[in-house]
């Protein structure tokens, strides 16, 4: 199969003069990557003459402008042992461990020097689009509210990514958890503002009393999103009294409380 080096360009770029040469590769168990392929091409090509660059080659000069690419790969990163699709847990572990591998190589070399084109791909899939959570509040009637917390939830998932995707510990993690819960108790104040505006004003706590008095929300829920707000309110660093390391709000299952109260708030107000 190709490597993770060969397979974008092969996907993109790659039209292979002999498709069965190309369907014979890939029934051949024994070969481990597009490199060794890449070889058997090269002895074809090569009474064709040198490569012209890779902006204007032809199909048959990429087999050794990509062999290039292959081959530092191998050397340096040992790809050729990921596999095209990740099939199973093993595969998954494998990918892992080259992967982490591979990042923390980029961070020796680069360091904090942001000159250097070191940018990791983000993972295209993992964020949920603007148009999905603003149809989560649609009850809201002001639109750019509707934007603006789709934006909000956007700025989560990549925290919760950051979370849920890499082994980030100690202080560093628990902070994390404190802006996710901010970013939360920020969408419920703006919620609740809009959602009663006309009806009930004042501040969170008697707009809370209100939904209840009204039934909207039952007693767990509203004592849910008072505490959430209370931690939310911890963003004001100069009104704390002791120093974040000996608190123990933000903590895994504190994170998974708010998101629950955020959740069960929305589907209370006619939301998703």
């Amino acid at each position: 199969m190709p490597c993770g080096v060969c397979r974008p360009a092969w996907r993109k770029s790659w039209r292979s003069p002999s498709p069965h040469i190309t369907t014979n590769y890939f029934r051949r168990p024994e070969r481990q990557c597009w490199s060794a392929w890449a070889n058997d091409r090269v002895e074809i090509n090569r009474e064709k003459g040198p490569p012209k660059s890779l902006a204007t080659s032809e199909p048959r000069c990429w087999t050794l402008s990509m062999l290039a690419v292959c081959e530092t790969a191998v050397q340096v990163f040992g790809w050729h042992r990921l596999p095209m699709t990740i099939r199973n847990d093993d595969e998954l572990e494998e990918a892992v461990t080259e992967v982490s591998i591979l990042i923390q190589k980029i961070q020796d070399y680069a360091g904090r020097d942001f000159s250097k084109p070191a940018k990791v791909r983000f993972p295209r899939g993992y964020l949920r689009t603007a148009a999905e959570s603003r149809r989560r509040v649609s009850f809201l009637e002001d639109a750019t509210l509707r934007s603006n917390i789709a934006y909000t939830i956007q700025l989560s998932d990549v925290q919760h990514w950051i979370l849920c995707g890499t082994d980030l510990s100690g202080m560093a993690k628990e902070m994390v958890i404190k802006l996710q819960i901010f970013l939360l108790g920020t969408i419920v104040e703006s919620v609740t503002k809009n959602y009663l505006r006309g009806r009930c004003g004042g501040n969170f706590c008697r707009r809370t009393e209100y939904l209840l008095d009204k039934g909207q929300i039952d007693v767990a829920l509203k004592a849910d999103i008072d505490w959430l707000w209370d931690i939310r309110n911890n963003m004001h660093l100069f009104q704390l009294d002791d120093i974040e390391w000996t608190s123990a709000n933000y903590t895994v299952a504190n994170h998974n409380r708010a998101v629950r109260a955020f959740r069960r708030l929305l589907v209370a107000l006619g939301g998703s």
